[in-house]
Formats: C-alpha cells, sequence, structure tokens
C-alpha cells in the first residue's frame, strides 16, 4: 500500500492521475508484473458506464467531465472509475473475511471535525453510502444512489447534518457535537437497515476512530425503528481495510470487469466478483 499527497488543487484532473501513475512506476517494476489495468474511486455522482464524473463537489466539477476519455489519450491500459462509497461495497465483496451479505449498506463517513473551514461542505463527516440489493451495486437512473443529506438538513447549513456549521466545526467548543452528529447519522442508517431489510452495514473512512459508541448508536436505532418484536439479524461493523477500503474496492471493481463475461447479452453484474473468488478459492 502506498499513499501520496497531492497539494495543487487547481491542476487538471487527469494531469494528477499520470502524476500519481508516474510516482508508482519504480513498485510497479520492483514486481516484476505488468499492469493490466486501474480502477480508480472517486467521491461524487459517477457515470461507470461512460468513464465521467457527472458531478463532484469535493472536486469541484459542476458538469460532466470525461475522466477516461482524457486519460486515455496517454495510456493504453484500461481505467475504470467509480463511485468511492460504491469501491467500498466492492471491497467488502471481494476481500471481506466475513460471510457474503447481498444486502448491505456501506457508509462512507469522512471525518472532517477539525477542518475549521467553515465554508467547506466537507466539514464534520463527509457521507456517502453504497447500497448492495442482490449482490448488485445499486447506483440509480442518474447515478446518485447513495448521496446523503439528513431529512432533518438546515438549510442555512453547508454540512450534511442539521446541526449548524459554527458547532460542527468547532468539536472542542462543543464536546457534545460530534456524538450529535453520530445519533442523526444512525438514525439514518436504521430508517435504511429496516426499510430494506439489510443484513449489514459497515462502517468506514473515519468514523472508526469513535469505536463503540457508533456500533451502539446504530444498533440501538435500528431496535427503536424495527416495526415488529421479532427483529431480524443485522450485523453492524467496521471495515477490515481501513483507509484503503476506496483503492481497494476501486481495485475489486476492475476484477468485476475483468472476469465479468456477457455471452448473451444478459446482465452479468455482479458475477465477475464471484467467478473471481472461485478461482482463488481453488487448491
Amino acid at each position: 500500500m502506498k499513499k501520496l499527497k497531492i497539494d495543487s488543487n487547481d491542476e487538471e484532473l487527469s494531469n494528477l492521475f499520470h502524476w500519481a501513475l508516474e510516482q508508482l512506476q519504480d513498485d510497479l517494476h520492483a514486481l516484476h508484473m505488468p499492469l493490466i489495468g486501474i480502477g480508480v474511486g472517486m467521491a461524487g455522482l459517477i457515470n461507470p458506464d461512460t468513464g465521467s464524473i457527472m458531478q463532484s463537489i469535493p472536486l469541484g466539477i459542476e458538469k460532466p467531465y470525461p475522466f477516461v476519455q482524457k486519460v486515455r489519450t496517454c495510456s493504453n491500459i484500461p481505467v475504470f472509475i467509480e463511485n468511492d462509497a460504491n469501491c467500498c461495497c466492492w471491497d467488502e465483496m471481494i476481500r471481506s473475511q466475513r460471510k457474503r451479505s447481498q444486502n448491505f449498506l456501506f457508509v462512507l463517513a469522512e471525518d472532517r471535525f477539525h477542518s475549521r473551514e467553515s465554508t467547506s461542505p466537507r466539514i464534520g463527516f463527509a457521507v456517502g453510502m453504497g447500497v448492495v440489493i442482490h449482490g448488485k451495486v445499486l447506483r440509480g437512473d442518474n447515478y446518485s444512489a447513495g448521496e446523503f443529506k439528513s431529512i432533518l438538513w438546515n438549510s442555512k447549513n453547508v454540512n450534511q447534518f442539521s446541526i449548524d456549521d459554527e458547532r460542527i466545526s468547532n468539536p472542542e467548543k462543543y464536546p457534545d457535537t460530534i456524538y450529535a452528529v453520530i445519533h442523526e447519522l444512525a438514525s439514518h442508517v436504521a430508517f435504511l437497515v429496516n426499510l430494506l431489510n439489510l443484513s449489514l452495514v459497515v462502517l468506514g473512512g473515519g468514523i472508526q476512530k469513535y469505536g463503540n459508541k457508533v456500533l451502539d448508536a446504530i444498533n440501538q436505532e435500528i431496535k427503536k425503528n424495527y416495526s415488529y418484536p421479532d427483529q431480524g439479524s443485522c450485523e453492524v461493523c467496521f471495515v477490515d481495510d481501513g483507509e484503503y477500503a476506496v483503492a481497494l474496492g476501486a481495485g475489486g471493481l476492475f476484477l468485476e470487469h475483468l472476469f465479468s463475461v456477457d455471452p448473451l447479452g444478459e446482465d452479468v453484474s455482479g458475477k465477475g466478483y464471484e467467478m473471481f473468488q472461485s478461482l482463488i478459492a481453488q487448491p
């Protein structure tokens, strides 16, 4: 695993991609294996079919940006892109040691409580969700499935929750704020779990640092929100791969494309990773 820090926010996105690829050349040579494809996870509305970023608040993209088309001009290597929370779903399906769930929710809650920039929409928790139904990642008709804003949201806020920006950007001054946000998020997670009858919730993105208080809050809200006394079982846990879940899931997305075949024109999405897992399970 390797992390690269990018200092420039004004550089063309495709140029940043090629810069990152150049930084990895020594590592790639050391593997003595050819690079056969690249998966990229990004925040925003991502169309993986066309390889375009439709819109992205974090990346400052307001109109469709043909990312894959631009990077292909300098590279013959196949490149696939996907929403970052959806990538985390691929990571869970391919790499997790847990019993594979066909219906689950991934909550990518990036910790931005110490940003100090109250004009940024990414203060507090920057939340995106990935939803898997019957073993398939749900993208939605406009590729916006999983985009989150609290139903209690205050229109005066730039953050995604009901708590005002002043409080959410000053956790030391208002120490109860973080857990108030966690409970507000937990209520939304519980609603989705019970509405869709999900069997698993996986949390990542930095929210893990708050430990059992997060897990307890979500479990309590799921129980409180359920309509019947004999509640079904839903496991709530933290992601196995920590801060690398998006990157590893993007690699999983490439494997999905690599191992998926469509000889009869049928929908085979979600089948590629199953074939890959079958192969690696062989003695």
